[in-house]
């Protein structure tokens, strides 16, 4: 009988443990699933606040920004700028940066594919961004700014090599979240100013011929028309030149006038007699001789005006030799 009865007791027993651990697994499921809520809320609510924050803060930012270039003074001279470097400049000094806020760069490490590093953040409905820059610079492919112009600044094969990864890459993030359906690698102008202009086309901005807008605030045809010699200038004069350079397209619109086009130029590189194709017809270098570069640039205002005086001397002097007689 003792046997009997004991024997239903420990399996009443089990069963009761049972229940008290099912129940207290239960509370724990609950109240994991009570806190998940909380924090999912919490942060949500956080991020909204974060969000109005930063569309406050841009607001405020471009509102600064348009009323310093309509009513900034230059602390120099106390007049209007006049340059628009250095209005930027005087902008940008007055900007203290806040010590939660952070510089987010493209890092050299590979990865499988690009990540978010930011979401989509429109500019206040107010704000247009024009942007003048040279159309022939495109941000990757062949003609790459990486390829074009890493040599130059003086970037070996492999660092372009790098250098161009690292921009595909970077135009893939900005297509991808910010300008879904915008060609940010090959597009006019998104290689101008080492890939600024693809950030800026990103954000909304109108990437404009630069000559383009020039024309539209100078009447160059006009004064071109009056003009019997149009003098223009050059720091390298060499194959890129003829790729949206300033000087070339001036030569395109004085050739159109049958005005004849002289280019004094810094140095003279390869490609230079490219110009002459667009309406170039002289060309000369301002350096009287080979010079090291730093008495090149410290002397660059008096080699300047010496080169401008001998090729004014040779102009005068072809006007006084009679026609060569047919």
């Amino acid at each position: 009988m003792t046997t009997a009865v004991t024997t239903p007791v420990k399996r009443a027993d089990s069963r009761r443990i049972s229940a008290r651990v099912r129940i207290l697994l239960w509370l724990l499921v609950v109240m994991a699933v009570a806190l998940t809520a909380v924090a999912t809320t919490t942060r949500s609510i956080l991020l909204r606040d974060v969000d109005h924050r930063i569309s406050q803060l841009l607001t405020q930012e471009t509102g600064e920004f348009a009323n310093f270039v309509s009513q900034g003074v230059d602390p120099e001279t106390g007049q209007r700028f006049s340059d628009p470097r250095r209005l930027l400049r005087v902008f940008l000094q007055r900007q203290y940066s806040d010590p939660d806020e952070e510089l987010l760069g493209l890092t050299r490490a590979a990865a499988p594919k690009p990540h978010v590093i930011r979401q989509r953040r429109d500019l206040p409905d107010a704000t247009e961004l024009l942007v003048a820059c040279n159309p022939f610079n495109v941000l990757c492919g062949p003609r790459g700014v990486a390829r074009v112009f890493g040599p130059q600044k003086g970037a070996d094969p492999a660092r372009v090599e790098e250098l161009s990864l690292a921009l595909e890459r970077w135009a893939a993030v900005l297509t991808r979240d910010l300008s879904p359906g915008t060609d940010l690698r090959t597009a006019p102008g998104t290689g101008a100013s080492g890939g600024l202009g693809a950030g800026l086309a990103a954000l909304g901005a109108r990437l404009l011929p630069r000559f383009d807008v020039l024309l539209d605030r100078l009447d160059l045809d006009a004064r071109l028309a009056r003009a019997d010699l149009v003098i223009t200038a050059e720091g390298a004069l060499d194959h890129q030149t003829v790729r949206g350079k300033i000087p070339a397209e001036v030569a395109r619109r004085a050739h159109a006038s049958g005005v004849p086009v002289l280019v004094l130029a810094g140095t003279i590189g390869q490609g230079a007699h490219e110009v002459r194709a667009v309406g170039v017809d002289a060309y000369s270098s301002i350096l009287p001789a080979p010079v090291a570069l730093p008495e090149a640039l410290d002397r660059g205002g008096e080699f300047l005006a010496d080169a401008t005086e001998r090729a004014l001397r040779m102009v005068l002097l072809g006007t006084r030799l009679a026609p060569v007689a047919a």
